[in-house]
């Protein structure tokens, strides 16, 4: 049943007064966050707001009790944006490694691109009162619970996180992230992607950065690339000396140029995130073996051995 003329009327009225409310609210917000990102919040009066927001007290006391309200209400806006942010951009990782590192990383890129939020979220609303620390822990906590998530799904399967308490892991990486953030936007000298990648290599190392921390891991894997970028050295050698003796063989070439490609590709293997370990050596011991084969055959090629 339709609504009489009088009633849609009314309807509309309070449509129009909700939005200018909202609008106002608005402003005064936007003014808050500038004020208290740069004075602080002691330093930062209500006549102050609402001066930067050219409104009224009596407007501000329609949409807050107090100041302290008010920055309860920023950091809720905000800081909830913020980590909505976050966490969309960490969940378009294909696994948990990367996913880890989009999070970190993009929790790092969107504090340096937005600072007076993150002044908010990290310095300002410390100790400021009970209210306002458990509106900065629930948003903090959702950062750390994805963390605490990615963490417990990868104990099965990766070495790394294996021994880790997930819980713990997460708030580690919030307060480690949180204190170089903060401590990083006041100090020039380091740039967000610098900030980000050195974190990353903590919380969420790729697999070169676990070699170099796990040594049984690191020689066997060293091992392999040492011993494929030999032969690649040598057969590129070999087929160099061949090719500028004016002897090239098309058939040779294409074997030894595919043989290189899949150990450069085996080597390089080393910086993709999240590798498998055990998938890399069966990569080192599959691209050896073709040109372990060629190395064996240069006895038999007596135009490659002159070349040698």
């Amino acid at each position: 049943m339709s609504l009489p003329a009088p009633a849609l009327r009314t309807e509309a009225v309070t449509a129009r007064k909700e939005a200018r409310l909202e609008l106002r609210r608005m402003r005064l917000l936007g003014a808050a966050l500038e004020l208290f990102a740069e004075r602080g919040y002691e330093e930062t009066s209500v006549g102050a707001i609402v001066a930067r927001a050219r409104m009224s007290k009596s407007a501000f006391y329609e949409h807050f009790k107090t100041k302290e309200h008010c920055f309860r209400e920023v950091l809720l806006a905000e800081g909830g944006e913020l980590i909505r942010d976050v966490l969309a951009v960490a969940a378009t990782g294909h696994d948990h490694h990367e996913r880890l590192r989009f999070g970190i990383t993009r929790f790092v890129t969107a504090c340096f691109e937005r600072s007076t939020v993150a002044r908010l979220l990290i310095v300002e609303s410390v100790g400021l009162s009970s209210s306002i620390d458990d509106v900065r822990h629930e948003l903090q906590g959702r950062f750390a619970s994805a963390v605490a998530e990615e963490v417990r799904h990868a104990m099965p399967h990766d070495a790394f996180y294996a021994d880790k308490d997930p819980a713990v892991f997460g708030r580690a990486v919030v307060g480690a992230v949180n204190d170089a953030v903060s401590y990083f936007l006041t100090h020039p000298g380091v740039d967000a992607d610098s900030l980000a990648a050195s974190l990353c290599r903590i919380f969420a190392p790729e697999v070169v950065d676990r070699l170099l921390a796990e040594p049984s891991e690191r020689l066997l894997a060293t091992t392999g690339v040492s011993r494929l970028q030999g032969l690649a050295e040598g057969v590129r050698e070999v087929w160099d000396g061949e090719a500028a003796a004016g002897r090239p063989e098309d058939a040779l070439a294409g074997y030894v140029e595919q043989a290189l490609r899949t150990t450069e590709l085996a080597i390089a293997g080393l910086s993709q995130a999240g590798a498998d370990l055990e998938l890399l050596r069966a990569d080192f011991e599959s691209a050896a073996l073709p040109l372990e084969v060629f190395l064996r055959g240069l006895d038999a090629a007596p135009a490659l051995q002159r070349s040698a």
